[in-house]
């Protein structure tokens, strides 16, 4: 499935909150889960807890790609100093949405 929406969430065990966000977003239609929409919401969605849920129950492999991934994010957020908060968040967003994208296009051969 190549979009999010708030039933989703509410599936996956999102909590209030972010099924709040999303439906504040989006409402109770889908939207195409892509790097775009992920970027653009990254300061209000929490992409990092969709990797957990999406990737690691559908493919433990990308899973593990995603999170070497987010630590070399995390160290360059919370010790170089180099990413700042929105800037994590955003990374975190493409990330995740560009693993997982790319995960579907194989599927879909």
């Amino acid at each position: 499935m190549n979009a999010i929406n708030v039933k989703r969430l509410i599936t996956m065990g999102a909590c209030e909150d972010q099924v709040k966000a999303m439906y504040d977003l989006i409402g109770d239609g889908d939207a195409p889960l892509t790097v775009e929409f992920a970027v653009k919401h990254a300061q209000v969605f929490d992409w990092d807890w969709a990797a957990y849920k999406i990737l690691l129950y559908e493919s433990l492999e990308d899973y593990l790609k995603y999170t070497d991934a987010a630590r070399i994010l995390w160290l360059a957020y919370i010790n170089d100093g180099t990413l700042d908060v929105p800037e994590y968040k955003i990374a975190l967003a493409k990330l995740f949405a560009t693993i997982y994208l790319k995960r579907m296009s194989h599927a879909e051969v």
